[in-house]
């Protein structure tokens, strides 16, 4: 209940104004001559001014409004470590009956931190507790807000920084493990907050959102310990094939026991052991690996476990290092000179990865040249040292339209054919001179040839198409201009008729359906074919053009056995928790499975096949969790010859996938987030805050065969400064705020009264003057 004072005049002020002035002047005049009755003037106008100016007493009845508080809950992962998960659900349901015994707290619980499986998701990569607290309480007006109360283990990655007056309090912090756990500021931090400027605070509040107590209950226990790994030094690429350097380090954090032994790290490259190494702890150790294939390269490190360590998550580290390949080295063999010869070389020179030689005959030995040999500055071409001594260098070989010639013996070709039974590469262009008598086919080289000639040849136009293979084969999928019948592509003017190999894979054809491309695998090597000596008009944009630099691309990068070119691959990456797999296969559809078989699909983890799924070649996914728990699940066919699924993982670590004789490792979680490198709970990070803003932090368990104790509730009076409750307690601020429930309006001057009370003043001036 509250009492003011209001005037409501009767007249607008300036003829009130103007009617007090003209009376102050005879009055004035009066007082200066001093007249018997000037004082008794004075009172009556005085009175009468009051009568114009309507005095109106307020009486106002409010009630104060409820304090709201919030009650921020961390969910992060490091909270399921331990106790710490059990012990904030015995605290909040403490915490909850506390507050149900204060009718005047209006409590707010967010639920912070939560775990999320979204690779962009900050909570994957820290602890975020403030900015949910500041979202929580931005729409009740800063009178209201009571505080805050945090249950989490202490680790937070956005408490806001204090200013230099409030960090100078933060000096005095003396956590004290042995009372409970509790942290309070000394005598001294709170002098020296209380000589803190207003604009500290008002800093510091304007940053939290509130001016009002934090306070914090920290999970776990103070006797805490754990042992990490931690990557210092490791490159993002690496060459495949070379040795990489790293350095890690062995971590031991908090009341380690005494006597454990020198921890032993194991090493894993793409989940094969490497070897292990026995480490000092807190040293940098510094070791070597070879990165055994271009793309993705998992390296683990591992340590076993410590018994009664806080979690053995962060035993184990991993980082991902992409393998990339030195420049490719390409030989480049031509014959007769033609205009697909530049697009050759355009498109390999082009190609800052790839070192090209280019063999070439210019002049055949059997053709004769008048020329003196004294006029000559020629030296002997190293066949010897090119196609025997350092052919197993080359990545891939290229004929282009090249025909047996002198100048290279027949053993050459043995050499080369062992060289792709040995893993190299060789890919063919040919023209007319594959059906002449000096044919390739003709020599050694024929017994890894995946066609053989017929010696027919078709001179007239045609438009390359794929075959049911090609729109399947990753090589040619998805080639612009080919998803339509007929594809989009210019025609080209000559194709060679061969008899192809059944064990080949014919992806094109052209004239009457005759194979125009081939792929095949011979030995550990692999063989292309180009039927066709007019790839270039493509390049020169006949008719339209074509895709003539993917198209040979892909093919040379197929011969060299890239990763995603491969048609039988089954494919895995990880965003964050979420695993996409992929599986290219070049098996055909089997006759769709009746609805009984279908239905046997519900006890899978993932969703329900789709028709299209329930004939897959492939079969199911079979997922092994880094555990050892194991799940399946179902593809879903995405286009002709591919597969796709995705899957959450509940566990952290590698993630084994495999399907058929196809396997494949992914990494689950982003490697060494944050949220795991300090695990040991702590007092510390909160208790600057809690110190300054006048709030408490608490463990809810010192030791760890404690009960839960949250301590008592303090309710402080809005206008209290700094807490001087004790530290075992949680400090909120009532609120100052209030909503008006009834008001009575109390005219002073217009009643019987006031009327006596003015004539009564008028009649005894009048009764002083006639005296006078």
């Amino acid at each position: 209940m509250s009492y003011s004072l209001y005037f409501e005049p009767v007249l607008r002020l300036v003829p009130l104004a103007a009617l007090a002035l003209a009376g102050c002047l005879p009055l004035a005049l009066a007082l200066y001559r001093q007249s018997r009755s000037a004082w008794l003037r004075l009172l009556t106008f005085g009175f009468f001014i009051c009568l114009l100016l309507n005095p109106i007493m307020v009486k106002e009845t409010s009630r104060p409004l409820s304090t709201i508080i919030a009650v921020v809950i961390d969910n992060s992962r490091s909270q399921n470590f331990g106790t710490r998960k059990r012990d904030t659900e015995q605290a909040l349901a403490a915490l909850k009956q506390g507050l149900g015994r204060l009718p005047q707290i209006e409590a707010r619980f967010v639920q912070a931190a939560r775990q999320d499986n979204n690779p962009d998701s900050d909570t994957l990569l820290a602890t975020r507790l403030f900015t949910p607290l500041q979202e929580a309480l931005a729409d009740v007006p800063p009178a209201r807000i009571g505080g805050a109360i945090i249950i989490t283990d202490g680790q937070v990655a956005d408490i806001p920084a204090l200013s230099a007056a409030d960090s100078a309090a933060a000096l005095a912090e003396a956590p004290d493990e042995g009372n409970r756990g509790f942290v309070e500021a000394s005598d001294e931090g709170k002098s020296r907050l209380a000589e803190a400027s207003d604009e500290g605070k008002s800093r510091l509040a304007a940053r939290l959102g509130f001016d009002a107590p934090v306070n914090a209950l920290i999970s776990g226990n103070g006797q805490e310990y754990d042992r990490r790994l931690r990557f210092i030094k490791a490159p993002r690429f690496g060459l495949a094939g070379k040795e990489v350097p790293l350095s890690f380090t062995v971590q031991d954090e908090g009341a380690m026991p005494a006597g454990l032994p020198p921890p032993i790290i194991e090493l894993f490259v793409n989940g094969e052991k490497q070897g292990s190494y026995p480490v000092r702890p807190g040293a940098e150790t510094a070791l070597t690996v070879t990165l055994p294939r271009t793309g993705s390269n998992i390296i683990e490190l591992k340590t076993p476990e410590i018994e009664g360590e806080v979690t053995a998550v962060n035993n184990h580290a991993a980082i991902i290092i992409d393998g990339v390949r030195e420049n490719l080295k390409v030989l480049l063999v031509s014959g007769e000179p033609h205009n697909g010869l530049r697009v050759w070389r355009d498109l390999l020179k082009s190609d800052t990865g790839v070192d090209l030689v280019h063999f070439t005959i210019l002049r055949p030995p059997e053709k004769q040249d008048n020329t003196p040999i004294y006029q000559l500055s020629l030296i002997v071409f190293p066949t010897t040292d090119l196609f025997v001594n350092r052919l197993k260098d080359f990545d891939l070989v290229i004929f282009d339209r090249y025909q047996h010639y002198a100048v290279l013996p027949l053993a050459y070709y043995d050499y080369m054919a062992r060289y792709v039974e040995n893993g190299g590469a060789l890919l063919m262009a040919v023209g007319p001179e594959f059906s002449g008598g000096r044919s390739l086919a003709l020599t050694p080289l024929s017994r890894i040839l995946p066609a053989r000639p017929t010696g027919n040849i078709f001179e007239k136009p045609f438009l390359p198409q794929l075959t049911e293979a090609g729109r399947r084969h990753p090589v040619t999928q998805n080639l612009e201009g080919g998803a339509t019948t007929p594809p989009k592509w210019g025609p080209w003017l000559r194709q060679i008729e061969v008899e192809a190999d059944k064990d080949s894979m014919v992806l094109m054809q052209g004239v009457d359906k005759a194979p125009l491309m081939l792929l095949a695998a011979k030995g550990r090597g692999r063989v292309g074919m180009l039927l066709s000596d007019e790839g270039w008009l493509w390049a020169r944009d006949y008719q339209g053009g074509g895709p003539y630099a993917s198209l040979y691309r892909r093919m040379a990068h197929w011969l060299m056995k890239e990763p995603e070119l491969e048609e039988e691959n089954l494919t895995a990456r990880a965003q964050g928790y979420t695993i996409f797999v992929e599986r290219r296969t070049m098996k055909e559809e089997t006759l769709a499975s009746p609805p009984a078989a279908a239905a046997k699909d519900k006890t899978a983890p993932y969703s329900a096949p789709s028709a299209s799924a329930a004939n897959s070649p492939i079969g199911r996914f079979h997922i092994t969790l880094p555990s050892g728990r194991t799940m399946e699940i179902q593809p879903q066919k995405a286009a002709d010859g591919l597969y796709k699924a995705r899957f959450d993982s509940p566990e952290t670590g590698l993630v084994r996938i495999g399907n058929g004789d196809k396997n494949v490792i992914v990494h689950a979680g982003v490697p060494n987030q944050p949220e795991y490198e300090d695990i040991i709970s702590t007092p510390e990070k909160l208790a600057p805050i809690a110190a300054a803003t006048g709030g408490h932090v608490l463990r809810l368990r010192p030791k760890a065969q404690d009960n839960v104790h949250i301590g008592a509730i303090k309710l402080l009076s809005a206008k209290a400064g700094l807490s001087t409750a004790a530290a075992d307690s949680l400090v909120l601020r009532q609120s100052a705020a209030s909503a008006p429930v009834a008001e009575e309006r109390l005219p002073l001057m217009h009643n019987i009264w006031a009327l006596l009370i003015g004539l009564g003043l008028l009649a005894l001036t009048w009764w002083r003057e006639g005296r006078a």
